[in-house]
């Protein structure tokens, strides 16, 4: 592996819309935002020394075009989104990687974040 892996998990109820925004100079990973289901997990690559954040939306419905709402982080009413972080009710994880061939895992459990780092 050239980077790093963040390793996203929903051990909620319900579906989940994870939103991942990169810093400045840094690429925002899955168009920013996606659904992840319950009990689900998803792997997203990242460059070495990749910095950003990512929280989890809950309670979001979208269209086809990828417009809607979330109760909670909701990112200026889209799925998909570029330079927009979530709205308050929200956790953030702010990471930055800078040991090359780590993973770093998030496990989603009722809106909180566990962070372990591998």
């Amino acid at each position: 592996m050239d980077g790093e892996e963040l390793i996203l998990v929903n051990n909620c109820k319900e579906s989940i819309w994870p939103g991942i925004l990169g810093n400045s100079g840094q690429l925002t990973p899955k168009d920013g935002g996606f659904l992840l289901p319950s009990g689900q997990e998803a792997v997203i690559d990242v460059p070495h020394k990749w910095s950003g954040r990512v929280w989890g939306r809950q309670g979001c419905s979208f269209d086809s075009n990828g417009k809607g709402a979330c109760s909670t982080g909701d990112c200026s009413g889209l799925l998909n989104f570029q330079g927009t972080g979530g709205s308050p009710p929200a956790t953030v994880v702010e990471q930055s990687t800078f040991s090359q061939g780590t993973t770093f895992s998030f496990i989603f459990a009722n809106i909180f974040f566990i962070i372990i780092n591998e």
